[in-house]
């Protein structure tokens, strides 16, 4: 078949596909997405910077020394908080922390359900408030014994140490004369803000002990079964619970509608 040129003319042609406008729009959008990504971290960093500023102005309100904070403000997009002026959780961790004689390795509070109004942000005074507050305050074994003043009971060498589900806590005390191991089971618990240690079944090994020394040894758990005051923490902290573990005492606070910029 033979096609003329006023056939060929008529045929229309097929429009060529904009394969180069099509993948430079996808580089277009992606490099967009990476900056507003960029945008959002830079945003969420600078303002972890101001809330470490707070936090530590709290802490040198309350005497309390750290040697590092750290904030993170979690969620994501943070912009997008920013303008909802609301922040599901911001965790706050600060190590080494020291208050009177108690000195904690690690503090990390969850600050929930944080409000910060966008209009004072924008208007240079930012508030932040969070509905509720829990902290969780390792105390390292090692360190009981000094803040119970177990060394001024005459009980030499005391250690805490987890066996199980409970812990035993041991030391040496003077019986007839010579210093000889004991042994205890200690239990911890919160009354007003304080930390008490309960010590209980204390026992002398490998001895035969005479009933003097057995009412000795009764009466020394009683006296080590004594209690620290906890000192103030950053935010209204008040202790609600404590909890062996491996690395120390875990202590529990909380509070309520706590203020953490203003």
């Amino acid at each position: 078949m033979v096609t003329t040129v006023d056939e060929a003319v008529a045929t229309p042609r097929r429009p060529r596909r904009r394969r180069g406008f099509g993948l430079g729009l996808l580089v277009v959008l992606v490099v967009l997405a990476g900056l507003v990504v960029v945008a959002d971290r830079v945003g969420a960093t600078m303002a972890e910077s101001r809330l470490v500023s707070v936090v530590e102005t709290e802490l040198n309100k309350q005497q309390i020394t750290a040697a590092a904070t750290d904030v993170d403000i979690e969620g994501f997009p943070f912009l997008t908080q920013v303008a909802n002026g609301h922040y599901d959780r911001i965790v706050i961790d600060i190590d080494d922390l020291r208050s009177g004689k108690v000195r904690v390795s690690n503090l990390r509070i969850n600050a929930d359900d944080v409000t910060a109004p966008t209009g004072d942000l924008l208007g240079g005074s930012p508030k932040a408030t969070a509905a509720k507050v829990t902290g969780v305050a390792t105390i390292a074994w090692d360190l009981l014994p000094g803040l119970l003043d177990y060394a001024g009971m005459d009980f030499g060498d005391a250690t805490f140490a987890p066996a199980g589900e409970s812990v035993r806590v041991t030391g040496t005390a003077k019986v007839n004369g010579e210093r000889v191991p004991v042994a205890a089971t200690a239990t911890f618990s919160v009354v007003r803000n304080q930390i008490r240690v309960r010590v209980s079944d204390a026992s002398v090994s490998g001895m035969d002990l005479p009933q003097e020394a057995e009412d000795y040894i009764n009466n020394l758990q009683d006296e080590l079964s004594v209690g620290f005051t906890v000192p103030p923490l950053p935010f209204g902290l008040t202790v609600a619970k404590v909890a062996a573990t491996d690395g120390g005492l875990a202590v529990t606070a909380t509070a309520k509608d706590v203020p953490l910029a203003q």
